[in-house]
């Protein structure tokens, strides 16, 4: 709880609220560019038709080069791939590394 008090402070300038009752509740207050930058959720399935929409733009990307980009587990972005290969919606030719994403079908 201390460090929380402390930290708060630090980063966002805001003083946390605490809240006993049934439940215990923190709330710790944000920079507006704060918020910003944590961007929304995307359903699942707007993952996959973003994952297509890079591997079109960079057919020679990486699974790890996805994950940073789109914010995600690089298993997160290996499900939806995965899930996209057995579909037969893409599928990878060539060696691991130095390879390149084909894209057979692209249902958006």
């Amino acid at each position: 709880m201390r460090n929380t008090n402390k930290y708060t402070k630090l980063y966002s300038g805001g003083t946390p609220i605490f809240i006993e009752d049934n439940i215990f509740e923190i709330i710790i207050p944000m920079e507006k560019t704060a918020q910003i930058q944590v961007r929304p959720e995307e359903t699942n399935k707007e993952i996959p038709n973003t994952i297509i929409d890079l591997l079109e733009t960079e057919p020679e990307t990486t699974i790890n080069a996805i994950a940073g980009t789109l914010g995600m587990s690089v298993g997160g972005v290996r499900y939806h791939i995965n899930k996209m290969k057995k579909a037969g919606l893409i599928e990878h030719s060539g060696p691991t590394k130095k390879g390149k994403w084909i894209i057979h079908k692209h249902n958006k």
